[in-house]
């Protein structure tokens, strides 16, 4: 347990599934930690650059799951996305990812209002 070290240091070699690691095992944590420890260190990790990348990877994530579903139901296409059982949630297809990507985004807006709104700039 390296308490997201090798996230990050995957994220700072260019592998954006670093920072989605670090969201999804720390969001919670996030305005706490910047309650902690205030903006310096906090502005340290999560700069303006961070969540524009975090954003931009969840959206075109989230775009390209929901046209390749469009694309394939408009047309008849057999998907090779399984439909699921019903109550696991593993097996769900693509409403997992579609769920991170949106967390991803929403956690990350937050974070900026909470930043905007506490010291007046971002």
């Amino acid at each position: 347990m390296d308490n997201g070290a090798s996230s990050y240091r995957r994220f700072l070699d260019g592998d954006d599934e670093g920072i989605v690691e670090i969201i999804r095992d720390y969001k919670d944590g996030l305005i706490l930690y910047l309650n902690a420890f205030g903006f310096a260190k906090t502005e340290r990790f999560f700069t303006a650059k961070t969540y524009r990348r975090m954003s931009f990877c969840a959206l075109a994530c989230y775009s390209l799951a929901k046209s390749y579903s469009f694309y394939t139901g408009a047309n008849h296409i057999e998907s090779i996305v399984p439909l699921g059982t019903p109550g696991a949630i593993l097996s769900s297809g693509l409403i997992l990812l579609l769920n991170i990507c949106v967390g991803v985004v929403v956690a990350g807006t937050m974070y900026t209002f909470y930043a905007m709104f506490r010291k007046g700039n971002y």
